[in-house]
């Protein structure tokens, strides 16, 4: 114990740039799916946090070197670390009522993501931007050894980034949630700034970690709100809400749209109307005996169509296991003898297959857009290398008839599909943000049954780009 305690004494301060290292990017990474529920998880958002948290770090870097050189290092040290808590304690009570703010706004989804960033994350990481000066300050005693003492510091600084990028990202997030972590991260940084200076400001220091730990004991609750889960790959709400004037249980990854839903007491039966059309697909192919789901999400679409076809083999491929238990508690999903879940990507379980199917449905959304790797030319010849030589492809793209995705999403399938078509999933103005259900196969007459009794075809009225693994934007097609 007194070995271990030296080795403190001693590399105290690599021990605070450690630390301090691995706070940023736990504050990077809680702090995308603390904003994901208002504005996505897209590159957009992601572009956002990692480009406002570099620049706070790097206007902490700059005036926290005028500050060592001005006042009393050793005593602002601490000062400053504890400053970076409150400042994430304060986050967490603000992030809220700040976020829908911006999001009430309507502002272009990258501006506002900026915004949200800089005000809920900028102060903090400004902050911690300003300890690495203190140190080199308070470490440097001799002109001989700057180069090795300062390197010593930035090393431990990035091996705790590393160290708290895994942490964060692996296991952090999917075992505690988010706002735990962000809560636990306040008690690190008060620790540290006891580690930086003991002496100073101890009981609201002390005052703090009482404050946080209060809040990590007490549930949080939200109207509404039935679960509240993060996982490795995103945030879901379940929320209880009203859904064409009947209680359905929603499943949310952000605020703008819904990607999942069913009525309690009836869960077998299709709530939105794209799944309805999407399952009608599948019944006006009667002799179909094999199928495969891409985005499962709660699973209500294997859910029904698993409970009214028995005799067909339904395959899903959900690349998100988190949604098993959420499905089973919130949406009524059970086991059927004829459904097989995969939670593995679309794309690798394509890859890997060589089973042939009658029907693809293809679901799957990252948040506000579909994936990239999903869309593009290589992924659609996938999806035709696993289809029987008449099979079908069905997708669903929720987005404009005006804008630039659905068009593209067209001429990347017709360069693969002999026959393309594209129907509204239900009858509202082509100038209102739909979903369009696109059908591709090279089969005529599976074309003409499949898309029996559903709206007339339509044309986007602009050209669109093809899509390949190389370039896809589907965020800058999309908003």
């Amino acid at each position: 114990m007194n070995t271990l305690l030296g080795y403190i004494r001693t590399y105290r301060y690599e021990l605070v740039s450690f630390l301090t290292g691995a706070s940023v990017m736990v504050l990077e990474i809680v702090g995308a799916r603390l904003i994901a529920p208002h504005f996505g998880t897209s590159t957009y958002v992601w572009t956002s946090m990692i480009g406002v948290i570099l620049g706070s770090l790097s206007l902490g870097l700059w005036y926290g070197g005028r500050l060592a050189d001005k006042y009393d290092t050793r005593q602002d040290l601490g000062l400053i670390i504890a400053g970076s808590a409150v400042l994430v304690l304060a986050m967490s009570f603000l992030q809220e009522p700040i976020l829908e703010l911006v999001a009430r706004q309507q502002l272009d989804l990258r501006f506002s993501s900026v915004v949200a960033a800089i005000v809920l994350f900028g102060p903090p990481s400004m902050l911690i931007g300003m300890v690495a000066p203190h140190l080199a300050k308070l470490r440097v005693t001799s002109l001989k050894t700057t180069g090795a003492t300062i390197g010593r510091l930035e090393a431990a600084s990035a091996v705790g980034s590393i160290g708290g990028t895994f942490l964060s990202g692996y296991w952090l997030l999917a075992y505690f949630g988010a706002r735990s972590v962000t809560l636990w991260l306040v008690i690190l940084l008060i620790a540290t700034s006891f580690l930086a200076n003991p002496k100073r400001f101890v009981w609201p220091r002390i005052s703090v970690v009482l404050i946080t730990g209060l809040l990590l004991i007490t549930p949080s609750r939200t109207p509404g709100v039935l679960s509240d889960v993060d996982s490795a790959y995103s945030r879901y709400q379940v929320v209880r809400a009203t859904y064409n004037g009947q209680a359905a249980n929603l499943l949310l990854m952000d605020k703008r749209s819904i990607q999942s839903g069913v009525y309690p007491d009836n869960p077998s039966e299709l709530i939105f109307p794209y799944t309805k059309v999407m399952a009608q697909t599948v019944f006006n192919s009667p002799d179909a005996k094999r199928i495969l789901i891409i985005g499962g999400g709660a699973h209500t679409m294997p859910l029904t169509l698993g409970k009214k076809l028995p005799h067909v083999s339904i395959d899903v491929a959900e690349i998100d296991p988190a949604l098993d238990g959420l499905s089973r508690k919130y949406f009524g999903y059970r086991d059927l003898p004829n459904v097989h879940i995969h939670y593995e990507d679309g794309r690798t379980f394509l890859n890997t297959r060589r089973e042939k199917f009658d029907l693809i449905l293809m679901d799957a959304f990252n948040s506000l857009t579909p994936p990239f790797h999903l869309t593009s030319r290589e992924a659609v010849m996938q999806l035709k290398q696993n289809l029987q030589k008449d099979g079908v492809v069905v997708v669903n793209t929720p987005t404009e008839y005006g804008g630039e995705l659905l068009p593209s999403l067209q001429r990347t399938y017709a360069s693969v599909f002999s026959g393309v078509s594209i129907h509204q999933a239900e009858t509202v103005s082509l100038h209102t943000k739909q979903n369009f259900i696109i059908i591709a196969t090279d089969s005529t007459s599976r074309l003409q049954e499949t898309t029996k009794d559903m709206r007339e075809s339509i044309s986007p009225p602009r050209p669109g780009i093809l899509l390949t693994d190389n370039y896809a934007p589907v965020e800058r097609l999309s908003f």
